[in-house]
């Protein structure tokens, strides 16, 4: 028998639900809230301990990542021996740091953010109960999807993966679970309550927006200022012969005692540049396949060159394999030992000299390290193929191979880069400034000087990058490499109406867009000159004569004889316009970005407008990339699917000239 309801009771009143909200009575979620359920308090505190620790892995992320640039000392557990899992090889990727600010850095004031939106959704009066977690589920979407392209990089791009930035990726999904159960609410209704406030009180988005933002410059400006502390640190640590604060006694620039665990000793036939005889020796040992090693032999390059006179610069082989190395457990670079063996076979072959030149080209190409791309590098580097191919059989160079490993396995290197100045030992990427403090200080320098002398290279660095401005550069620029002689338009060209047709080379002047192959050599043409060659437009960009090695004709589909960017080997973003997206229509002013140059002065060579070479119409093809192409903006960019008839809002060109 059903009971009567007792007199006085209040009428039960129908709670209503939004489009698509849960069929859960509001008892079941705590109370009611307007125009939907109420937050569930113990998805709020779930999301709260998420998050806590999605900042420590974030944090702990940014230490890493300085200790793979040699700032602090570092270890990730669990990630580096595994093949596949190596949070070191990803951190000193060109997609550790964007604007160089750390990958992981953004992460922190993103998670404050959705605690704030949790807590307001969880504690907030008037409409912040429903908003809350409907802008913290959409935050977290955004997060999953930045998720997604930086798991897409590590996997397709860098070829590693790091356990910690999975651990990241693994936050981001469960805010974006838990702010939804946070709602009580589906998926669909959340984003609708974002897309309405959007469409009534704009203001609501534009404040979680700011809050975003401001906590975001924050983060950034506390971690510039903290790079450069460090930075400043460690350079002071160096030249005073100190530990870095803070170090272990195993770590970076600590003396390491006993000769037996020092610097280890000079073999006969050792690789070196410098002085033969020299007191002060820079001892690497390094992998043909490591990426940071390739970043490290340009910094160790610049250092030859300034003390070529006063310190020998030696290299040991120590390959991130246990089939030659004793010193490693697991097989991190499959091609690394064979790598090892080829260069003391260029070595053997050609001496110091065949040693470097092969070194530089097979850095240069470290993407291909296959038997038969090696053996291409000898001939790249003018060894005698025939001697090179008959020395990696001979079981000698795999013993003088293990005999360098031996070395540094004798001395516990868990890794490469690792650099002995005098018995210090440095590991992973150095700056060239910690370096030279330390070399200054085993010359003999005092602390301040040594301090001093670093400081004022960084100066002298700056002021020769800056030294060649676009408003102080000519109409074009001589390139000499070899039998290749030409002139090449120092800046893509412009054709104002003032210039009646004519292709003109100036800073600040907008590229002509929406040319074709015909409408650059006609322009060319009309100014006396011609448009350039494939062969042409690569060498000024790369710094090197190139080589079509496979003969078809096209030189933008080889190995790299110089760099792969106009302004070094590794991309820098920011460095040229090559950061912005599809919804903007037209590049930058010519000369705009002064980083942005190659080594014989030529400007915007990546990135911008995309540039038409060929002296035939069956030659033509764009080369070089658009304003947004990002990385794959470089000397190697090439675009020949629509004939010399085809335009396009970035397709633009540069002038040639004979040489007389």
């Amino acid at each position: 028998m059903a009971s009567k309801k007792k007199s006085g009771s209040p009428p039960v009143r129908p709670v209503h639900r939004g489009p698509g909200a849960a069929a859960t009575p509001p008892a079941a979620s705590g109370g009611g809230a307007p125009g939907g359920e109420a937050p569930r308090a113990w998805a709020a505190h779930a999301l709260f301990a998420v998050l806590a620790a999605g900042i420590a892995v974030a944090i702990h992320l940014v230490r890493f990542h300085y200790s793979v640039h040699g700032l602090i000392e570092g270890f990730v557990a669990g990630c580096g021996d595994d093949p596949g899992w190596n949070c070191a090889e990803v951190q000193a990727s060109d997609y550790g740091a964007i604007f160089g600010i750390p990958t992981a850095l953004p992460a922190i004031p993103t998670y404050l953010v959705l605690m704030g939106l949790a807590w307001r959704g969880l504690k907030g009066k008037g409409p912040w109960p429903r908003r809350g977690p409907a802008y913290a589920f959409a935050l977290s979407a955004a997060t999953v999807a930045y998720s997604a392209v930086l798991a897409a990089i590590t996997v397709f791009v860098i070829g590693e993966k790091c356990i910690w930035c999975v651990a990241l990726y693994g936050v981001n999904l469960a805010s974006l679970v838990l702010s939804w159960q946070l709602s009580g609410r589906t998926p669909g209704a959340l984003v609708g309550e974002v897309l309405g406030d959007l469409r009534r009180s704009p203001m609501v988005p534009l404040r979680v927006a700011g809050a975003l933002a401001g906590l975001l410059l924050v983060a950034v400006a506390v971690e510039q200022r903290v790079h450069a502390t460090l930075e400043e640190g460690r350079v002071a640590a160096v030249a005073g012969g100190g530990a870095v604060p803070g170090a272990t006694p195993a770590s970076s620039a600590t003396l390491v005692p006993g000769s037996a665990d020092g610097a280890p000793d000079i073999l006969a036939d050792d690789p070196y540049r410098g002085a033969k005889d020299a007191v002060v020796r820079v001892v690497e040992f390094a992998d043909f396949e490591c990426g940071y090693c390739k970043r490290m032999s340009y910094v160790l390059k610049d250092l030859e060159e300034r003390y070529a006179d006063r310190v020998q610069f030696v290299w040991k082989d120590y390959p991130m394999n246990p089939a030659c190395n004793p010193g490693v457990k697991n097989n991190r670079h499959r091609d690394a030992c064979d790598a090892a063996v080829a260069g003391r076979c260029a070595y053997v072959v050609g001496g110091n000299d065949g040693f470097w030149k092969w070194h530089d080209v097979t850095f240069k190409n470290q993407h291909k390290l296959a038997s038969s791309d090696l053996a291409h590098y000898a001939e790249l580097a003018g060894l005698d193929t025939r001697r090179f191919d008959s020395c990696l059989s001979d079981p000698a160079a795999m013993e003088r191979v293990r005999m360098n490993a031996q070395q540094g396995a004798d001395r516990k290197l868990d890794g490469t880069p690792r650099i002995f100045v005098g018995d210090r030992l440095f590991k992973g990427i150095q700056s060239p400034q910690v370096l030279m403090a330390a070399i200054e200080q085993e010359l003999g320098a005092s602390a301040a000087d040594a301090q001093r002398k670093a400081r004022e290279a960084k100066a002298d660095g700056a002021a020769d990058a800056a030294a060649g401005s676009p408003a102080s550069a000519p109409e074009m620029r001589e390139i000499r490499y070899g039998d290749l002689h030409f002139f090449i338009d120092s800046f893509e060209a412009a054709t104002p109406a003032s210039a009646q047709g004519k292709a003109l080379s100036q800073a600040d002047q907008v590229p002509a867009l929406r040319s074709s192959w015909y409408d650059a050599k006609r322009s060319c043409e009309a100014a006396g000159k011609r448009t350039c060659s494939e062969m042409e437009w690569v060498a000024a960009c790369q710094g090197a004569a190139p080589v079509d090695d496979d003969k078809n004709g096209i030189f933008g589909d080889d190995y790299l004889e110089g760099t792969e960017f106009p302004y070094g080997d590794f991309y820098e973003p920011g460095a040229c316009a090559d950061q912005g997206d599809q919804e903007r229509t037209r590049p930058l002013l010519t000369g705009s970005m002064p980083r942005c140059v190659s080594r014989d002065g030529v400007y915007d060579l990546a990135g911008n407008a995309q540039e038409w070479v060929g002296s035939t119409e069956d030659e033509a093809a764009l080369m070089g990339g658009a304003w947004y192409f990002k990385e794959k903006a470089r000397c190697y960019q090439r675009h020949d699917k629509f004939g010399p008839g085809y335009t396009s809002a970035a397709s633009g060109f540069r002038c040639c000239k004979d040489a007389r």
